[in-house]
């Protein structure tokens, strides 16, 4: 894989998206259809952010597959292949994730 943009809000805490200002415009790239990449690079299900309401961190992954771009997650143990044994493990570490 060729890294070709970083989306990035160093320093800034994750619980809530007015503080991700890279995650707002990794979001608004996906839905405005101008990108071109198709794949996603995540360190781990938490870097996504730690938002209280763990949904709302599978509502952002989700907005990337409904524009057919894949996410992976980089050290996690398992696939991001929306198998039930990773979906599982996505839903656990979203809520440990807001409760850090």
């Amino acid at each position: 894989m060729q890294i070709v943009k970083t989306y990035a809000h160093v320093g800034k805490s994750g619980p809530t998206v007015e503080n991700r200002a890279g995650l707002r415009q990794l979001i608004s790239d996906v839905q405005s259809d101008s990108i071109d990449y198709s794949t996603i690079l995540v360190y781990d299900v938490s870097r996504r952010g730690r938002f209280q309401d763990a949904d709302e961190s599978a509502y952002y992954e989700h907005c990337c597959r409904r524009a057919k771009i894949a996410v992976h997650y980089c050290v996690e143990p398992f696939s991001n292949d929306g198998s039930l044994p990773a979906a599982l493990l996505k839903a656990i570490k979203r809520a440990i994730g807001g409760r850090i």
